[in-house]
């Protein structure tokens, strides 16, 4: 797993052609427990001829029908590494665009 990685103010630029994104784990040897990835950063970077464009923390915006504890938020090929994100209502709060 992996446990702080920062990927900020960076340019990544393909030449002859594209490619689908930029973050990629060789798993020849062996996998990785994406469910154990803390810390990782990817801001303020910019990308040409990447077709999927990464950023954590990442803007997504979501509404919810009711108040419950836990919301399931799609964040499909949005976050690094194809992660996921959990976010209690508490943390949501504390991060949520003024309406």
């Amino acid at each position: 797993f992996i446990n702080g990685l920062h990927v900020v103010g960076n340019v990544f630029k393909t030449l002859n052609g594209s490619i689908d994104r930029i973050e990629h784990i060789d798993t020849t040897y062996a996998g990785m427990n994406f469910g154990r990835m803390v810390n990782i950063e990817f801001r303020a970077n910019t990308f040409n001829g990447i077709s999927e464009t990464v950023s954590n923390p990442a803007a997504i915006k979501h509404t919810e029908a009711s108040e419950d504890n836990k919301w399931v938020i799609d964040t499909t090929g949005q976050l690094p590494f194809l992660g996921r994100l959990g976010m209690s209502r508490q943390s949501y709060r504390m991060i949520r665009s003024p309406t």
